[in-house]
């Protein structure tokens, strides 16, 4: 039974009249307490009154409730009102504890035996409603950094992370908590609902939307927290967004060659921007040369021939940092007809 039942149920007015009727002792350093909410006609959890018969004797049972309060540096110390003015108001430095007494009283028609021949004993507890400490039966969850890479996307599509708690490997009240993110523009989601820290940190699922036509390193810092509280130590997913190169085949007239405009990008993802870089293409075949317009990533393409069939190829990667972030040699085709 949980300390607070011992009141659930308990009527206001009977809870007084029941301590008006008694002679206990202990009456004097305790708060009565009972259930506001109990009407007159509720049923108590740990009865009021009870009677049982033993041998031919009929005993009564009176079992009061009450509060009242001990220090709490000295868990031996006595349990009274400490100058509290109700049950409901701890004084600072002590517990609140319940006392339980029990009156048990019998009649044995003899006044010689007991004060006007009724006979009666009484016992006492103290019930401590702090909340026991939970013992942990189970291991932190162990987790280890990973990489989990994805590619740049020109509509958005969420991924979902590998994380033990998806994965379904820690027990099912398991939850990963979001410490920080660098999203670059992107959004983590944690059950479907965007990370904001304070507010949403914590939950089953962890998905990431890279920033649309971009390529670049994210990543979230997270740990697991099991049931028992045990919390594995902080790592982080690493999500490098790589471009995607597609082939070109591009077919122009040699009269409108000099005012035509390359551009490998239109096809690949990210399919515009600045985030990606094209090399300079490399001639594999033909006679065409192709420059460079400024600093962009199109080019211009010339030939000293009237028909021509070029062949390139070509790679895209990531601006500054992100370099390493580069696709294979892709091929680009150009035809120039009379």
């Amino acid at each position: 039974m949980r300390p607070a039942y011992l009141v659930q149920g308990r009527n206001t007015a009977l809870v007084q009249a029941q301590w008006t009727a008694s002679s206990s002792p202990q009456k004097s350093d305790t708060f009565p307490t009972s259930d506001a909410a109990a009407n007159a006609s509720a049923t108590p959890m740990l009865p009021m009154t009870t009677s049982t018969t033993v041998s031919g004797e009929t005993y009564s049972v009176s079992t009061l409730v009450g509060v009242c309060f001990r220090l709490r540096a000295v868990s031996s110390d006595t349990c009274t009102k400490a100058g509290a003015g109700n049950a409901n108001t701890t004084p600072s430095g002590y517990v609140r504890m319940y006392r339980v007494m029990v009156d048990v009283s019998w009649s044995t028609g003899n006044a010689n035996r007991c004060s006007s021949g009724t006979c009666t004993f009484r016992t006492s507890s103290l019930v401590d409603p702090t909340a026991e400490l939970r013992w942990s039966v189970t291991p932190a969850p162990v987790i280890e950094p990973s990489t989990q890479g994805t590619t740049a996307q020109t509509t958005s599509s969420a991924i979902t992370l590998d994380t033990l708690v998806n994965a379904g490997n820690t027990d099912q009240n398991s939850r990963l908590v979001v410490s920080s993110v660098n999203d670059g523009g992107g959004v983590f989601k944690i059950d479907g609902v965007p990370y904001s820290s304070p507010t949403k940190v914590v939950g089953s699922t962890l998905t990431f939307t890279p920033p649309l036509n971009t390529v670049g390193t994210y990543s979230v810092r997270w740990f697991v927290r099991n049931a028992d509280g045990q919390a594995s130590k902080t790592v982080a997913i690493t999500i490098p967004v790589a471009p995607v190169a597609s082939a070109d085949s591009i077919t122009v007239s040699r009269t409108l060659l000099a005012g035509t405009t390359i551009d490998p990008l239109a096809n690949d993802k990210p399919n515009s921007g600045t985030s990606v870089l094209v090399t300079t293409p490399v001639r594999t075949g033909g006679s065409c040369v192709l420059t460079r317009i400024g600093t962009s990533n199109k080019f211009s393409v010339s030939t000293p021939k009237v028909t021509d069939s070029c062949s390139f190829t070509y790679t895209v990667q990531g601006a500054g940092t992100n370099s390493a972030l580069v696709t294979t040699a892709t091929a680009l085709t150009i035809n120039v007809i009379a």
